[in-house]
């Protein structure tokens, strides 16, 4: 079964420079994983473009790979030891303001930031998730999926900059709660939660992308198995066919121009250090800073 398309997707040369950073982290992270024996699987559109384009879908800006798990928190646990110190593995529960449920790599030798409004600069990332159990279906699994999109509207309040919609009463309500509650607090309760059901044990798991919408049998995750991607080979899912179907249905299906979203960074630096971007622009951590210094980004280019 072949990709099917009329037409054709020209990365500029900005997403290609940001696409081939990415990667040089990711065989970093995978080559650490390999040599202590953790198992990491691409998963999300990472590993969409490796079974459809054999390597980065054209118009994607985000690397997504998930570990079991225990592998996941042995990642977290030595990072610093295992991976060149150009790189830094953070979650939530290590640095504040961060509402994401999920780790990032981030390389220090870039400048970067998705939104005007996070909290904070830093380099270009890649999406590092832990990959947990879920409950069979019925009320166990309704209940700990509702319980976990709770927690993740909650941890989003306690850590999103109040103001990126202007201040405004409903402002003041986030900046009020983030007052009472820690932000890694919040992390921390995701955390607990997402472990109650051990992945060992499981018969059903998630990376929990997506708030907890898809849910695959933990036998699709399966063995760690090779891909070519781009000029490397790196892991993925033992049953991509199921795997992708749940997550995307027609999965080989190219999108037509008009149904595909192309995300670009407000800022994006692959030569200059945040550190040093911050000495440039002092105050640059603060968001309504760093709404006056937003990059221009290339245009699309398709065609």
């Amino acid at each position: 079964m072949g990709a099917t398309t009329g037409w054709e997707y020209h990365p500029t040369q900005q997403l290609l420079g940001h696409q081939q950073a990415m990667l040089e982290m990711l065989k970093v992270l995978a080559k650490a994983c390999d040599a202590h024996g953790l198992q990491y699987y691409m998963i999300g559109g990472t590993m969409l473009g490796a079974i459809r384009h054999g390597g980065f879908i054209p118009w994607d800006n985000d690397m997504d790979i998930g570990l079991p798990r225990r592998d996941y928190e042995m990642l977290m646990q030595h990072a610093k030891d295992w991976l060149p110190k150009r790189y830094e593995l953070v979650d939530g529960r290590t640095l504040e303001r961060f509402h994401w449920a999920f780790a990032r790599l981030i390389d220090r030798h870039t400048t970067s930031w998705e939104r005007w409004h996070e909290w904070r600069v830093g380099g270009i990332t890649i999406d590092v998730f832990p990959i947990d159990g879920v409950p069979a279906p019925g009320f166990k699994r309704w209940r700990h999926i509702k319980v976990y999109r709770l927690l993740t509207r909650l941890n989003y309040w306690a850590n999103r900059y109040p103001f990126k919609h202007g201040y405004r009463p409903d402002g003041l309500l986030y900046w009020l709660l983030q007052q009472l509650i820690a932000g890694k607090t919040t992390q921390r309760w995701i955390h607990q939660w997402r472990q109650k059901v051990p992945f060992e044990s499981a018969q059903y798991a998630s990376d929990f992308d997506k708030r907890g919408k898809f849910i695959d049998a933990k036998a699709t995750y399966g063995s760690p198995t090779p891909y070519i991607f781009a000029d490397t080979t790196l892991k993925g899912v033992e049953q991509p066919d199921e795997y992708l179907t749940t997550l995307y249905g027609d999965y080989m299906s190219i999108p037509e121009p008009e149904n595909i979203e192309v995300h670009h960074c407000a800022y994006l630096d692959l030569n200059t250090p945040y550190r040093e971007f911050l000495k440039q622009h002092p105050g640059a951590d603060n968001p309504e800073v760093r709404r006056n210094i937003a990059y221009p980004n290339e245009s699309d280019n398709t065609r």
